[in-house]
């Protein structure tokens, strides 16, 4: 993995609403995980599958990445507002593959402590992802994990390799999951329903967005980053996922987070 790609996978940012608003992130799920504490107003997580949460101001709740949701923002009557900040990462600080529901978490005071700091440097640099990790890890024992799901894993282990490899071949990838190549593809058609380039198509349109929105790397210089053959057909990539062209998106940099 490159540096960009690297820094590129934390999203720390506040976000906010001055109306009642309403996320559909139903399609397809999100791309990484987020941590999230919210600073003023409500907020209800409704999954797909699963029981659904609400939160207040001061709660920290986590949405595991591949969630399908909706999500309903109701400002606090007297200023208007609901706002969080928000911290999107896509590794857990963790050996063996875990997954968790999504939730409201018990924050002990450390964690208070390191999320204050966190909130003032707001910065995705070696003190900002250090105390996101630090934050993670005051909060492991804590989480829901879900129910072993081998193909869950198994789908996730993929995706992480495809972040780090976008270059990579579907025979690459077998060999990463110790797998023959037809049998990659009859995974990715009965679990995921897609191919494994298209599946690697989407998390590097997901990258590229962010690059786009985060960065003032240019078109040619994203497009090779995240490992599209030319940039017409990065292009081609952004217009069927995104349905935006990447100067479409990249004057959205101010529009609300995936949460």
């Amino acid at each position: 993995m490159n540096d960009t790609l690297f820094y590129n996978s934390f999203h720390f940012r506040p976000l906010a609403h001055h109306a009642y608003h309403h996320t559909d992130n139903t399609r397809h799920g999100i791309p990484i995980h987020f941590l999230a504490r919210i600073t003023c107003g409500t907020a209800r997580i409704v999954p797909l599958s699963g029981e659904a949460f609400s939160v207040a101001k001061g709660d920290v709740f986590l949405l595991p990445m591949g969630l399908r949701y909706h999500s309903y923002w109701y400002p606090d009557k007297d200023t208007q507002t609901v706002s969080w900040e928000s911290y999107g990462f896509a590794y857990l600080p963790s050996q063996q593959s875990k997954a968790y529901l999504p939730q409201r978490i018990s924050v002990n005071h450390r964690a208070q402590e390191l999320l204050d700091s966190l909130a003032e440097h707001m910065a995705v640099d070696a003190t900002g992802i250090g105390l996101l990790y630090l934050i993670l890890g005051e909060l492991e024992h804590t989480l829901i994990e879900v129910a072993p799901d081998p193909d869950r894993a198994l789908l996730e282990r993929a995706s992480a390799y495809m972040r780090t490899h976008p270059n990579m071949s579907v025979g690459e990838l077998a060999k990463h999951l110790g797998m023959s190549e037809s049998a990659v593809y009859a995974f990715f058609s009965a679990y995921a329903d897609t191919t494994p380039v298209a599946h690697k198509n989407r998390l590097m349109a997901d990258v590229a967005e962010e690059l786009l929105t985060t960065t003032d790397l240019s078109v040619e210089a994203i497009s090779e980053a995240v490992g599209f053959s030319s940039v017409t057909y990065f292009r081609h990539i952004l217009r069927q996922y995104k349905k935006q062209t990447p100067t479409q998106i990249r004057n959205s940099r101010h529009a609300p987070s995936l949460l």
